[in-house]
């Protein structure tokens, strides 16, 4: 059973913009490439974008809100994809996900 606390969106997004310039300012494990597509996102109405995997230009994830998940897709291949060498494009640089219920214990009874 997953049981979700409530939080405001904005009061996450604060915490990955946090968690960003934390990684990116302290460990200086970001990269110019993700700066740009953090940018991007928030300037075109993401909450909130943090880095994530490996860092030293790995991924982003951005929360948002409803109204804003299309036109986040649409500028990020408009304003970073777009511009940049068709050398190495990924067919789906960019999705959408949901939260999930994370990691759980499972205990079986014999």
């Amino acid at each position: 059973t997953c049981v979700f606390v409530p939080l405001r969106e904005q009061s996450i997004g604060s915490l990955m913009n946090a968690s960003h310039e934390s990684c990116r300012d302290q460990y200086e494990c970001s990269a110019p490439e993700l700066e740009t597509i953090r940018n991007i996102l928030i300037s075109s109405g993401a909450l909130g974008c943090r880095l994530t995997g490996a860092g030293w230009g790995g991924c982003a994830v951005a929360i948002t809100d409803e109204d804003h998940k299309a036109g986040l897709l649409t500028a990020l291949q408009q304003q970073y994809y777009e511009t940049r060498s068709s050398g190495n494009r990924l067919s789906t640089p960019a999705f959408v996900t949901q939260p999930g219920c994370g990691a759980s214990i499972t205990q079986y009874k014999d």
